[in-house]
């Protein structure tokens, strides 16, 4: 059930119109003490938690989905997050130490900085299978959504130009950040994990490879607070559709 509006009348009560995920046409205004808000969770990682390449949005894309859905959020973002890393950045640690059980949603968006610095795709597949095998099993009525990485930009060493990571090999190990995405996807289906995949609004975000001036910051990787925003909606119109 999401809140899209609220209103206090004259007497002090307050209202919330509400509307039930996936079936538009069961909505109304219900007595504010009668229903508990959604609540949301956000794992991830420098995009996750808002970071602009210079500074901090004020409205990272979860804040801004929560908002358009009437959700409580708490963002567990933190930079250099990873699925695989063993720190207080990453999946592993937000699932182990932080408790979930009031949450009804969980989104997990990891994955591009395993692209810049793990080896091994099995790594990553093995890590996530095991923390969503954990978080599934600790909370079976949370609904958790995978968010596939954004495509970003690295330097070509050979030309001195940026390229698409979705496509290029990065340095030392022999795999895309494309390759990131199919991993990752393929263990969400397994969990029948919802999800979204940014590369699939690219016609939006970044319809041509000079878009990266102007959609990220920092000219390759992580978005302006304009882009967060776009995201934000994206992120509520996908949920709006796919939550139970």
């Amino acid at each position: 059930m999401l809140v899209t509006k609220q209103e206090t009348l004259k007497n002090g009560m307050k209202y919330d119109y509400v509307q039930v995920a996936n079936k538009p046409t069961v909505k109304g205004w219900v007595y504010s003490k009668w229903i508990r808000q959604m609540t949301m969770a956000s794992l991830g990682d420098s995009i996750t938690k808002g970071w602009t390449g210079s500074d901090y949005a004020a409205n990272p894309y979860p804040e801004v989905t929560g908002t358009d859905m009437g959700m409580s959020v708490t963002n567990y973002g933190e930079n250099n997050g990873e699925v695989t890393g063993d720190t207080n950045l990453d999946l592993t640690y937000n699932i182990e130490k932080h408790s979930f059980k009031n949450t009804d949603v969980i989104t997990i968006a990891y994955g591009v900085n395993d692209y810049f610095h793990v080896l091994s795709l099995a790594k990553i597949q093995s890590v996530l299978d095991a923390d969503l095998t954990e978080s599934q099993t600790k909370y079976p009525d949370a609904q958790i959504v995978g968010i596939l990485p954004m495509d970003c930009y690295v330097l070509d060493p050979d030309t001195n130009t940026y390229v698409n990571a979705g496509s290029t090999l990065y340095k030392d190990h022999a795999y895309t950040l494309g390759d990131v995405r199919d991993t990752e996807k393929a263990v969400y289906e397994k969990h029948n994990v919802k999800v979204i995949n940014w590369a699939d609004y690219e016609s939006e975000f970044l319809p041509t490879d000079d878009s990266r001036l102007t959609f990220f910051g920092d000219n390759r990787l992580h978005p302006t607070a304009a882009s967060y925003e776009k995201m934000g909606k994206v992120l509520a119109t996908y949920l709006e559709a796919n939550l139970k």
